[in-house]
């Protein structure tokens, strides 16, 4: 029986000393045994480095199974009766939000709700032997206790469970007899001491190698222990090792002074992230043209956007790499609709609903027709009430148009209940999942929550039920294209932590920018780096091996604290420095996610403390400048930036429309929301409602964009945005008179009011019906808002019930659809509208009381009308002094119009809320408006609008607008506005 433990200085000399033998021997002995042969490394990433070596040494690993832990134990559960009793980290976390749930303690709220931090804080005890550890907060202690109680009643195993067990599984199977090496791992694998251990106690032949850690309590207790369980290590000096980057990498994390060596180190600080995305790749060019090139390690700080922009490049240029890191892939359809659905289960709001039903749209199983009217009635339906709560909106549907298409739908694909057993809850979901084909997505993972749902007792919620079937859904999207599955390219993308334990010929370090370097902060306010100490005191003991080494206590495992993280993210630095032979080069970007300027704050402290370990200078901003200027001229003519030459032409283009919208000088034109200069609006004019002419001088690009281009806003439905809009549709719909387009007359003084009290009334009872039907109280807020609109309706129904001149009334008039204003003699504007109330007052002639069918009228008479339009927000009485700019142009455009069609006598008023209303603005005053007739003329016949106001507006309505708009500032966007408009300053 072979055991050997080893500890080597260097990657070559491990390969030498250590694997290359140990596979030489197990190739030779391979048809002797029927052991398997396991090699265990930390990741994939160093599996694969093994794997290149052997290649490139022409060397076989027949029989022999390459495994990480992960893959470790799930090649140990296959083998054992454990297959069916593992559990997911997701159904942990189930599990302890619905323990948490039944404490009232807002600290076990708090659990329930987040139990990720919690769940490592429990994981980190169990694989370091502190299971029977108590918390200063009892209610911790219970669900830590309550937890455990339920494992072990249902038989389920933990990862960190099964890790411990091992050796009892391998023990009790008499199939599972190996060889393993075990090669990398280092002391941030402390949460694994266990599962190594007991595979090295189980095994027939082990080889065990390791590399030199850090020189602080983690690190020495880590060989320590190694020493401590296996006996003394065999220690393997690497002479042959590159002094040059050694030296560095030693100065480096010792902090010992500056480098005597020159080991060269190419620094490429670029200006923005495209440029040190193009810098990375350049350099990796170059380093595969150098005949001394083997493998190129390409290292991240993350999953970043730095990461994305470099395998573009790679993919552009046909470059295959060998891609550790991953990114999150593209949902496919199934998970875009069933997102969708968790969504609306997991609020409950008709926004939610309704990007369910447009989701279904896009996916082909809702036609267009459907999903408009179904969004038509529920739209109806909000507006009605002011509700977004899907239940009351069901039962409002139900009582008010119990056959819409809408309530079908809400009845086909209904709302989970609030609580329910786990079983019924799977149940319910399978049967859901069955009908929508999304089975297969996470047919295992139900499964295996099926095989212990019989187990929990009691009802728990359906947010935690949802955020547990979240998770599920979320899990397994890392992806890498298929030019990144290339394990034997010479290129290799990667991680800190995964190229631990490789050697490289040529190195790239990118991203080297304080927020992407800066150690992860991994303190937990349920286990702080007090309490972490002080356990680890309790395990710590002196070593057998000799004097002052120290190590853990059996069947414990050293629990590492933020400072420790943070050491060893140093560490590895300088080992990645000092196991690469021939050249190096670091990159870094001047503009960090929060620096928009060349400045040494954006650097890391990585990069300066290297540049001073080497060149012994301070990185300043002079030395930065030189850096960055070098590296833009030699990126000006690499091969990457010749691959640029198609985009450099939309560029221009882009800087052509980019100074154009930013000429003071100029009127606005075609890159503004206008129609170029040499060309005019289709048939020469213009064609808009009364109310976006009035827009036309507040608001010109949201008419260009809604109006002219006919894109709308997707509607969005918050009831604390929507409201105001309720009100109004409130008030508008309460003094509706239904009248056939004709004139009627006030029957009495209570009129107006008894039509107002009846239909707000009977809003008001079909609401109350609705929360009466869910079981659930009409809120008070809900009533203060009823009332503000009926007082608001209540003040206008009086005012105009008390016009004894005004007897006649018509609501609601939609103005002819051929309609034009005549705003001078040689200006004449159609239009669109409908007048809110148009009364008629007493006179000689005859009143006309009847429209045909076209909507014109038959005759006319010379009795005066009064236009009234209703306003319940913040806007302002009609003013001769503010028609001039414009303001009230829509109520003007209805008189332009009815004066049009042979009215003589006509007034105008904007009736707000308790303000006392008489005839504002009369026709005749309108003679005044030669200036804005001239402006309107001019946008009507040339077609020019442009930009007035902010573009952006944090507390208003806004549209989305083109992002080249967004940064044109005010100033010169007023000194466009009035040479464009000169009729309007």
């Amino acid at each position: 029986m072979a055991r050997n433990l080893y500890l080597a200085d260097g990657i070559n000399i491990a390969w030498d000393e250590v694997v290359r033998p140990w596979f030489e021997n197990t190739h030779n002995k391979i048809w002797q045994n029927s052991c398997f042969n396991i090699v265990l490394a930390p990741t994939l990433a160093q599996a694969n480095f093994l794997k290149f070596k052997l290649l490139e040494e022409n060397i076989s690993c027949l029989g022999v199974e390459f495994f990480n832990p992960g893959l470790l134990r799930n090649f140990l559960a296959k083998q054992t009766v454990l297959q069916e009793q593992n559990v997911s980290r997701e159904d942990i976390k189930l599990l302890i939000s619905k323990i948490a749930a039944q404490y009232r303690d807002f600290i076990a709220q708090s659990i329930s709700d987040d139990p990720d931090k919690f769940l490592r804080v429990y994981d980190q005890l169990i694989s370091s032997g502190f299971e029977d550890e108590k918390f200063e907060l009892n209610v911790v202690n219970d669900i830590i206790q309550e937890l455990g109680n339920f494992l072990h009643k249902s038989s389920i195993v933990t990862l960190e469970k099964l890790d411990r067990s091992i050796y009892d599984i391998i023990q009790n199977s008499d199939s599972i007899k190996y060889n393993v090496l075990i090669y990398g791992f280092n002391e941030s694998h402390w949460h694994l001491a266990q599962l190594l251990f007991n595979t090295i106690y189980s095994s027939e032949n082990f080889d065990v190698c390791l590399f030199h850690g850090t020189d602080q309590q983690s690190g020495m207790t880590w060989l320590g222990t190694w020493e401590e369980n296996f006996g003394e290590f065999n220690y393997l000096n690497d002479a042959q090792h590159n002094k040059d980057f050694k030296s560095l990498a030693e100065n480096y994390y010792f902090k010992s002074g500056i480098c005597e060596l020159d080991p060269q180190v190419n620094y490429r600080i670029s200006s923005n992230i495209n440029d040190e995305s193009d810098s990375v790749v350049q350099q990796c060019l170059e380093y595969l043209a150098d005949c001394s090139c083997g493998r190129i390690g390409i290292i991240f700080p993350s999953n970043s956007i730095l990461y994305r922009e470099v395998i573009i490049r790679f993919k552009k240029l046909g470059i295959s790499y060998d891609d550790n890191i991953g990114y999150s892939s593209v949902l496919s359809n199934e998970h875009q609709l069933l997102n969708s659905w968790i969504d609306y289960q997991k609020s409950p709001k008709l926004s939610s609903l309704i990007n369910f039903i447009r989701t279904r749209r896009v996916e082909g199983l809702q036609t267009n027709a459907d999903v408009e009217n179904i969004e038509k009635e529920l739209s109806y339906a909000f507006e009605q009430t002011g509700i977004d709560n899907i239940s009351i909106l069901e039962a409002f549907l139900e009582i008010d148009k119990p056959d819409c298409q809408a309530l079908k739908f809400l009845k086909t694909y209904c709302l989970l209940p609030v609580n329910n057993s786990f079983k019924l809850f799977l149940e319910l979901l399978i049967k859901i999942f069955n009908e929508n084909n999304w089975l297969k997505i996470i047919d295992d993972q139900i499964k295996n929550a099926l095989s212990f749902a019989d187990f929990m007792d009691g009802d728990i919620s359906k947010d935690i039920f949802i955020k547990w079937l979240k998770d599920l859904v979320d899990l397994g999207r890392r992806s890498r294209d298929d030019s990144g599955k290339h394990p034997f390219s010479r290129i290799h993308l990667m991680t800190l932590d995964q190229a631990y334990g490789q050697y490289f010929s040529h190195l790239i370090i990118t991203g080297l920018n304080k927020t992407n370097w800066q150690a992860e902060c991994k303190s937990n306010p349920l286990l702080l780096d007090k309490k972490i100490e002080s356990l680890n005191q309790k395990i710590i003991k002196q070593s057998k091996s000799g004097s002052g080494q120290i190590c853990v206590k059996n069947n414990y495992s050293f629990l590492l604290c933020n400072s420790d993280y943070q050491l060893l993210s140093e560490f590895f630095f300088s080992q990645l420095i000092a196991n690469t032979e021939s050249g190096i080069t670091v990159t870094s970007s001047l503009t960090d996610l929060d620096q928009l300027s060349l400045s040494q704050s954006a650097i890391s402290d990585k990069l300066t403390k290297l540049h001073w370990v080497e060149k012994g200078e301070l990185l300043s901003n002079s030395i930065i400048a030189r850096i960055n200027s070098e590296t833009n001229a030699w990126l000006k003519c690499s091969v990457v930036n010749s691959e640029k030459s198609i985009d450099e032409v939309e560029f221009d283009q882009l800087k052509l429309v980019h100074s154009i919208r930013r000429d003071r000088d100029k009127i606005f034109g075609e890159y503004e929301f206008s129609y170029p200069s040499d060309r005019r609006p289709p048939d020469d004019r213009l064609k808009l409602s009364s109310k976006q002419w009035e827009y036309t001088l507040t608001q010109p690009s949201n008419v260009w964009i809604e109006s002219i281009l006919k894109i709308k806003k997707i509607k969005t439905y918050e009831v604390q945005q929507s409201w105001s809009l309720v009100i109004g549709n409130w008030v508008h719909s309460w003094l509706l008179i239904f009248s056939d387009n004709k004139f009627i007359k006030k029957s009495n003084d209570n009129f107006i009011q008894n039509q107002l009290d009846k239909k707000s009334q009977e809003i008001l009872n079909k609401v109350l019906l609705s929360y009466k039907k869910m079981n659930r109280q009409l809120p008070d807020w809900w009533v203060s808002k009823w009332n503000i609109a009926h007082q608001i309706a209540n003040y206008f129904a009086l005012q105009l019930q008390s016009f004894d001149d005004w007897p006649l009334l018509l609501s609601e008039y939609t103005l002819p659809r051929l309609s034009k204003c005549v705003i001078s003699d040689t200006v004449s504007i159609p239009i669109t509208g409908r007048i809110d109330m148009l009364l008629c007052g007493k006179g000689n002639g005859k009143i006309t009381q009847k429209f045909d069918v076209d909507n014109s009228i038959v005759n006319f008479s010379d009795d005066p009308v009064w236009i009234i339009d209703f306003k319940t927000g913040g806007d302002s009485s009609l003013k001769k002094s503010s028609i001039k700019k414009g303001k009230g142009l829509q109520l003007i455009l209805y008189g332009l119009a009815l004066k049009s069609m042979g009215f003589q006598d006509i007034s105008m008023s904007i009736l707000l809320p308790n303000n006392s209303i008489e005839p504002q603005i009369h026709i005749s005053d309108l003679e005044i408006l030669d200036e804005l007739c001239r402006a309107i003329s001019n946008i009507l016949n040339k077609g020019i609008l442009g930009i007035k106001g902010p573009m952006k507006n944090e507390y208003n309505y806004s549209l989305n607008y083109p992002l080249a708009t967004l940064t044109i500032d005010d100033e010169i966007l007023s000194e466009k506005w009035k040479i464009s408009h000169p009729y309007l300053n």
